[in-house]
């Protein structure tokens, strides 16, 4: 082959140039497109194929299902829609045909505030507002919930129920605020700016109800997304329903689809509680017990050891020795005992040494043994007392005493059972209040309805 003649390229060696090309420029990325729709089909597999169409022209569009759900494609993709789409260029290989691949889906009517939203959310996420790496873990047990919600909605109401339920000595605290119109937005600022003056707060809530995009807006408003972002303590968004998102859901530590979800997310069940203790407990004393029988079993051989219980042995064993060697030399004769006379007072010497050396390494080694115990020992009861404090602190957190002491009371009935509702009691009957200190008789005077919920 020539170096000048021309390189031929196979259909598929062209298509692939033009795809690479396409989509290595990044001329064609993340581009938005007016239009209406037309020729909607759904795959079986969930895909989405349409066309975009204006007065001159169609651009074939493909919507993959792993996109279908986001906040801006929870509305059905209707023939003669009029849309903004978001999306790239790219080139559909076996057909050699590019098509426009959708991401997200404007309808026109909303499309403004779709827009908006969207500038606002590329804009954060490159300052990297909603990294991941930002998110912080909820407490495992909160003392203080704070919330941030219309004081009069189902909201307030879902959450207390929910979380009362699961640990009724929690405190909650509304901090009240607008969550739709114009007003909105400033209020939600300072709803959430007072709860983070307070220094006991140990997570918020921040939720509404559902409602369409509009309602939800003040929760795609900067000043909020920055507030969420700049928390002392982790927020959870409860905005609307599962299908809708806002930027509030991305800057808070965690999302959920409702606000009863919420506060199941972020309360702990009492009773769950109580048997992690009663877990904790049993294997501190498991670990305690086990720690006292490797010491009294290290004990019992220290003290049973033949050495340590009768050093008198090994001396005596030495002695033996020194004797068999005195008697060997004296069967040698006069002469060669003279001769190794000095040998034997020095083997003498250094006998009574290595005996010495002996028992003063024993009796130096029984020192410490007592000494390492009678430490363990201390250590143990040292760790048995605090982890018994700990527990009866945790415990004493869960007294319905507690709850009593911050100025609540139990009523009874001569019956002795308690009453919660006023349909319960009659005029003229005779009841038992307890308090934190003692108890009061009364009699009902007077019976107001029940409040709705």
């Amino acid at each position: 082959m020539s170096l000048f003649e021309p390189k031929i390229l196979s259909v598929s060696e062209l298509t692939k140039l033009i795809k690479q090309e396409l989509e290595l420029s990044g001329q064609f990325k993340d581009i938005l497109v007016r239009g209406e729709i037309s020729g909607v089909t759904k795959s079986s597999a969930g895909h989405y194929y349409f066309t975009l169409k204006d007065e001159k022209s169609v651009v074939p569009c493909v919507l993959f299902r792993r996109y279908w759900g986001r906040e801006t494609l929870s509305v059905e993709l209707k023939h003669g829609m009029k849309v903004i789409v978001s999306g790239s260029l790219t080139v559909y290989e076996p057909g050699g045909k590019y098509q426009l691949k959708v991401e997200e889906v404007f309808p026109e009517g909303l499309g403004r505030l779709h827009l908006l939203a969207e500038e606002l959310k590329q804009r954060l996420k490159a300052e990297g507002l909603f990294d991941e790496e930002r998110k912080r873990p909820l407490p495992p047990h909160p003392r203080k919930l704070g919330v941030v919600t219309s004081p009069s909605g189902a909201v307030i109401r879902d959450i207390v129920t929910v979380a009362r339920r699961r640990y009724p000595n929690i405190e909650i605290l509304l901090s009240p605020a607008l969550v739709q119109g114009s007003q909105a937005p400033a209020s939600i600022v300072r709803a959430l700016a007072d709860l983070y003056a307070q220094p006991d707060v140990d997570v918020i809530i921040v939720g509404r109800g559902g409602g369409s995009f509009e309602e939800l807006n003040a929760f795609n408003q900067e000043e909020v997304v920055r507030a969420i972002a700049a928390s002392p303590v982790p927020i959870v968004s409860a905005v609307g329903h599962e299908t809708d998102f806002t930027l509030a859901d991305l800057a808070a530590d965690k999302r959920a689809p409702t606000p009863s979800a919420a506060a199941e997310l972020v309360v702990p069940r009492r009773d769950e509680l109580c048997q992690r203790v009663d877990v904790l407990r049993e294997r501190a004393e498991v670990t305690m017990l086990r720690l006292l029988q490797n010491l009294r079993a290290n004990l019992t051989r220290l003290r049973t050891h033949t050495y340590f219980s009768n050093p008198r042995l090994l001396i005596e064993g030495k002695i033996q020795q020194c004797d068999e060697i005195t008697a060997k030399l004296w069967q040698l004769g006069p002469a060669k005992l003279a001769k190794n006379r000095p040998e034997l007072s020095l083997t003498q010497r250094r006998l009574a040494l290595a005996v010495a050396g002996l028992v003063r390494t024993a009796r130096q080694e029984i020192q410490y043994k007592k000494q390492s115990l009678r430490i363990s020992i201390t250590r143990m009861i040292e760790r048995a007392r605090a982890a018994g404090e700990n527990q009866a602190g945790r415990l004493d957190a869960l007294s319905p005493l507690k709850t009593l002491a911050r100025g609540y009371s139990v009523c009874q009935n001569q019956a002795g059972r308690v009453v919660t509702t006023s349909s319960q009691v009659e005029l003229g009957e005779d009841l038992r209040v307890r308090l934190a200190r003692g108890e009061l008789g009364v009699k009902v005077m007077e019976i107001k309805g029940e409040e709705k919920p």
